[in-house]
C-alpha cells in the first residue's frame, strides 16, 4: 500500500495539519519526517513517524514508515 502524507505548516507556534492516506489526522503530538537520497539525481527514502492522540479511545497511536535506502 502506497503511504501518501500531505503536510501544512500555517504557523510557527501551530501543529501541523496532517492527511495520511486521505484521512486527517488530528492531535498531533510529534512528527518527524527525513527525506534521503545518494545524490541530486537519484530517486530517494520518505521516511516519517506521526504521533497524535486518538480521541475515540484516548490512545496515543503512531503512524510510521522508515525503508532503507538501496545502494
Amino acid at each position: 500500500m502506497a503511504n501518501e502524507i500531505i503536510i501544512k505548516m500555517s504557523s510557527a507556534n501551530e501543529p501541523p495539519k496532517i492527511t495520511l492516506n486521505g484521512k486527517k489526522i488530528k492531535g498531533i503530538i510529534g512528527l518527524e519526517y527525513k527525506y534521503d537520497t545518494t545524490d541530486a539525481e537519484s530517486n530517494g527514502q520518505h521516511n516519517f513517524a506521526v504521533q497524535y492522540l486518538d480521541e475515540d479511545t484516548s490512545t496515543i497511536r503512531a503512524a510510521v514508515v522508515h525503508k532503507m535506502l538501496e545502494g
